[in-house]
C-alpha cells in the first residue's frame, strides 16, 4: 500500500472515531438530561418575594424554608378589637415549602404564593381574651378570618399584619349603627341652633384624633358666641366619656354654668385656643349628630355598639360653703343690713369611668378628671354704728376679774375662734382686753403663770421656730418680739410707752403695775376704752381689709371686714 493511501485511510478512521465519540457524548447527555436529571424552574420564576429561577425543586424548598423562618422571627400578627389588641403567634402558621414547589411546578405561570395553614382552634383561644358579646365562635366568622390571614402571610409582607376583627363579626350578632349615648342641654339659643346645624354630622374616623377647634374652623359660620360653643363642647364631652375614647385635652370653666350638668363642664374659646381633644382608639368610625328640638340641644353618638357597659361616676363630691364678707357704711342706719351678693356654694369632685364586662366581674375603673369650683362669698353692707358697737368693750380701771397674775378671778370668755384658733372671738385685737392670751400658750382663765411655766417650760421653748410674738406652740416670745405703743416690734417683750405694757414683758408675780399690765395707767386705752391698735397690728392679727367697694359719694372709705 502506497503511503498516500495509508494516510487517507488513517484519516478516515480517525475522523470517524471522533464523530462517533462526539455523537456518543451528546446522546448520553441528552438521555441523562431527559430521563435522569431533576427539573429546574424557568428564568424569572417568582415565589412570594423570592426569585427561584434555575433552582431545582429541592433547592427552591430549602430557600423557602429559610425565608419563612426569618419572616416568622421578624414579623408579628396583631388582632384588633375596639381599643384592645392581641398577638397571633406567627409560629402557629405552617409554611408548606414542598407542597408550594410542587404546586408551582405543575402550573404554567411562573409566579405563585407560598402554601400556608393556620390553627383555627388557636385563633379562637386568642379571640377569647377579648371582651366579647358572647363566645368567640358565635360572634366572629373565624373561618373567613383565618383564610384571609393565611393569604396575607403567604405573601411574606415586609410589615406586620394587622387584622380588624370587626370586619368578620356576624352581622346578626352586633349592631354596627347603634346609639351609644345621647346628651341633652337646656335651654338652647338661636346661636346654638345655627352652630348645631352647621356641625352635624361629625365623623370621627378610626384611630384618629378629634379636635373641636379644628372642626369649628371648617364650619361656614361667623358665630362668635363662645357660650354656645362651650355648650356644644359640654355635650360632646358627655358623649365621648360614655365611649372608650381617650381624653387628651379639656379646659374647665371658672364657674359652673346652669346649662351644664355637674361633671361635664367644658370651656371652649377660639380666641384663647381652649380646645376639647379626644382620640378614637377603635379601628371603626363613629358619628356625632346635633339637633335643637324645643329649645333643647340633643347630641347623639352612633357607631358599633360596645360589648360592655360604660358608667361615668362623680366621686368624692364635697360642697364648699361660702363665707360672709361685711362692709360698713354710714349710709345705713343702726341695725340695718343690705345684701350686695347672696353668694353660692362651691364644689369639688372627681370623675371616673368604669368599663363593666357583662361576661365576668373583671371591671376596669379609670380616673378622668378632678374639678374645683370655688364658692361665691356672700357680701353684706352694715351700719358703721354696728361696727363700733361690736368692737368696743370698755374695761373698768383696775378690773382684774379675768387675770391678775395671782391665780384668782372669774372664768374668762372662751378663746375658741380667736386669732390663735380658727374664727373670730370676742377679742379680735388680741390685746387681752376681753380675755386671756390665745393659743396653746394661754395660761388659762384665772390660772397661775408660774404653774403655766412649770407645766410648759420657760418661754424659750415657745420661741423656737416662732413667728414674731407667737411660737409654734402658740406661746408668747417674751424676749424677742413684742409690740410698742407705736405698733412696731421691739426686742424685749410687750412694751407700751404709754403704760400699757412694761418694757420687761409680763410680771407674773405682780400681775399689774410697773412690771405687768397697768390698766390704771393712762394711755393703756383710748377714751372709748378701746385699745390703741395700729393698722399694721390689725393686719397681723388676721383682720382682712375691705377690697374697696365703690360706694356712693356720701359714704366713708372702706372699713375693716370680717369673714364668718
Amino acid at each position: 500500500m502506497k503511503k498516500w493511501q495509508w494516510f487517507v485511510s488513517s484519516l478516515i478512521i480517525l475522523t470517524g472515531s471522533l464523530i462517533f465519540l462526539s455523537l456518543f457524548t451528546y446522546s448520553g447527555t441528552m438521555v441523562y438530561s431527559t430521563w435522569l436529571e431533576e427539573e429546574k424552574f424557568e428564568p424569572q420564576t417568582q415565589l412570594a418575594d423570592m426569585d427561584i429561577s434555575g433552582l431545582t425543586q429541592e433547592q427552591a424548598a430549602e430557600k423557602i424554608d429559610a425565608r419563612t423562618a426569618g419572616w416568622q422571627a421578624e414579623r408579628a400578627v396583631e388582632l384588633r378589637w375596639f381599643d384592645q389588641s392581641q398577638s397571633y403567634d406567627t409560629e402557629e402558621l405552617t409554611f408548606n415549602s414542598h407542597g408550594t414547589v410542587e404546586r408551582l411546578n405543575n402550573k404554567e405561570s411562573n409566579s405563585g404564593e407560598i402554601k400556608v395553614s393556620g390553627d383555627e382552634q388557636y385563633l379562637i383561644e386568642v379571640l377569647g381574651s377579648f371582651k366579647l358579646y358572647s363566645e368567640p365562635e358565635t360572634v366572629v366568622n373565624t373561618e373567613a378570618l383565618l383564610n384571609d390571614l393565611e393569604k396575607e402571610a403567604a405573601a411574606l409582607p415586609a410589615h406586620d399584619i394587622v387584622v380588624n376583627v370587626h370586619e368578620y363579626v356576624n352581622e346578626d350578632k352586633v349592631n354596627k349603627a347603634s346609639s351609644v349615648h345621647i346628651a341633652n342641654r337646656t335651654p338652647g339659643s338661636p346661636e346654638l341652633e345655627v352652630l348645631a346645624s352647621e356641625l352635624s354630622p361629625v365623623v370621627i374616623e378610626g384611630d384618629s384624633t378629634f379636635s373641636l377647634l379644628e372642626v369649628l374652623q371648617d364650619v361656614n359660620t361667623e358665630l362668635t358666641d363662645e357660650k354656645a360653643k362651650s355648650v356644644i363642647g359640654s355635650a360632646i364631652y358627655e358623649l365621648l366619656l360614655h365611649s372608650n375614647f381617650d381624653l387628651i385635652e379639656r379646659t374647665q370653666s371658672e364657674s359652673l354654668a346652669q346649662s351644664m350638668p355637674l361633671g361635664y363642664d367644658v370651656k371652649i374659646s377660639q380666641s384663647d385656643q381652649l380646645d376639647l381633644v379626644f382620640e378614637n382608639p377603635n379601628p371603626s368610625p363613629y358619628v356625632m349628630e346635633f339637633e335643637v328640638v324645643n329649645n333643647s340641644l340633643q347630641a347623639e353618638l352612633t357607631g358599633e355598639e360596645f360589648p360592655y357597659l360604660i358608667e361615668v361616676d362623680i366621686e368624692n363630691q364635697e360642697e364648699i360653703k361660702p363665707k360672709t364678707v361685711v362692709h360698713y357704711t354710714e349710709r345705713l342706719g343702726k341695725g340695718a343690713t343690705e345684701t350686695v351678693e347672696t353668694g353660692s356654694d362651691g364644689v369639688t369632685y372627681s370623675l371616673s369611668r368604669t368599663i363593666v364586662n357583662p361576661l365576668n366581674d373583671n371591671n376596669e375603673a379609670e380616673y378622668v378628671a378632678s374639678d374645683y369650683f370655688p364658692p361665691v362669698h356672700r357680701v353684706e353692707m352694715r351700719s358703721k354704728e354696728d361696727f363700733i358697737e361690736e368692737e368696743e368693750e370698755p374695761v373698768e380701771p383696775g378690773n382684774d376679774e379675768f387675770f391678775d397674775g395671782s391665780g384668782g378671778g372669774e372664768e374668762a370668755p372662751s378663746s375658741e375662734g380667736q386669732p390663735g384658733g380658727q374664727e373670730w372671738g370676742e377679742d379680735p385685737w388680741n390685746d387681752g382686753s376681753g380675755g386671756s392670751f390665745n393659743g396653746e400658750g394661754d395660761p388659762g382663765p384665772g390660772g397661775s403663770p408660774d404653774g403655766w411655766q412649770d407645766s410648759n417650760g420657760d418661754d424659750s421653748q415657745h420661741r423656737e421656730g416662732g413667728n414674731d410674738s407667737f411660737g409654734d406652740s402658740g406661746g408668747f416670745d417674751f424676749d424677742s418680739d413684742g409690740f410698742n405703743g407705736e405698733g412696731q416690734q421691739e426686742g424685749s417683750g410687750r412694751r407700751g410707752d404709754g403704760g400699757q405694757w412694761d418694757d420687761e414683758g409680763f410680771n407674773f408675780d405682780g400681775g399689774a403695775g410697773d412690771s405687768g399690765w397697768a390698766p390704771d395707767t393712762p394711755g393703756s386705752r383710748d377714751e372709748s376704752g378701746y385699745p390703741e391698735t395700729p393698722e399694721d397690728d390689725r393686719q397681723e392679727n388676721g383682720i382682712e381689709e375691705s377690697p374697696g367697694m365703690d360706694l356712693p359719694d356720701d359714704e366713708e372709705e372702706s372699713h375693716p371686714v370680717k369673714g364668718y
